[in-house]
C-alpha cells in the first residue's frame, strides 16, 4: 500500500484552483474574466463608512481591554504588596 494514494495525485496538483490569467488559459468557466465579478460593489462612501465603524469598534474594545488590564495590574500589585507585608 505505502504511497499509492499519493501517487495518483502527483500529476494533477492543479485541480481545484485556477492559474492566474497571465499564466495561461485555465478558467473555471467559459465567461471572460471581467464578467465573472459582476456583483454590485458598495460605493466608496459605504465602504468608508463601514471601515470607520469597524475602526471605532476596534478602538472601543482596545481601550476597554487596556483599562481592564491596567485595573488588574493594580489589583495584583496591591495583593502582592499585602502578601509581602504579612
Amino acid at each position: 500500500m505505502g504511497n499509492q494514494g499519493l501517487q495518483g495525485n502527483c500529476g494533477n496538483y492543479n485541480l481545484g484552483w485556477n492559474s492566474h490569467q497571465s499564466m495561461g488559459p485555465a478558467r473555471s468557466s467559459n465567461r471572460p474574466p471581467h464578467q465573472q465579478n459582476q456583483q454590485q460593489q458598495p460605493s466608496l462612501h459605504e465602504r468608508t463608512s463601514k471601515l470607520e465603524e469597524t475602526l471605532q469598534q476596534f478602538m472601543q474594545v482596545s481601550i476597554f481591554n487596556h483599562k481592564s488590564t491596567k485595573a488588574l495590574c493594580v489589583i495584583w500589585r496591591l495583593k502582592w504588596v499585602n502578601w509581602h507585608k504579612s
